[in-house]
């Protein structure tokens, strides 16, 4: 009934995929939509990296790059439970979170990249 009605609703908003991240894109929405071929709808941030991870099924042991190199612990577990890597970046200075390039930080194993904002700070990643 209603159940069933709701689950065909949120279910809609998966289609198949029509494209998929390359290695080098770390396109921000654009990208998380090229997963799904179109928005997504989770509970959580966890649950929707989680879901992403899933649909990328990278080769295990690949990297997963958290910068700043500080995250929740449950972040650390979903990228676990893919088979995954977690490595964190030390932020260049106390005053500065993020490198100015990522380009130093990536090896041939890295797959994906997170921007973590902490407290509440936005950093311009384009």
């Amino acid at each position: 009934g209603e159940r069933a009605a709701l689950e065909a609703a949120i279910e809609a908003l998966w289609p198949p995929p029509q494209q998929s991240i390359g290695a080098h894109d770390c396109g921000g929405e654009a990208g998380v939509s090229s997963i799904a071929g179109g928005p997504i709808v989770c509970l959580a941030v966890r649950s929707g990296f989680d879901l992403a991870l899933a649909k990328l099924a990278f080769p295990k042991g690949s990297e997963v790059l958290f910068v700043p190199g500080i995250t929740i612990p449950a972040m650390l577990a979903v990228v676990e439970s893919h088979g995954l890597r977690a490595v964190g970046l030390d932020p260049p200075s106390s005053s500065k979170l993020i490198p100015s390039s990522f380009d130093a930080c990536l090896t041939p194993s890295t797959r994906v990249l997170v921007v973590t904002h902490l407290f509440g700070a936005v950093y311009d990643v384009a």
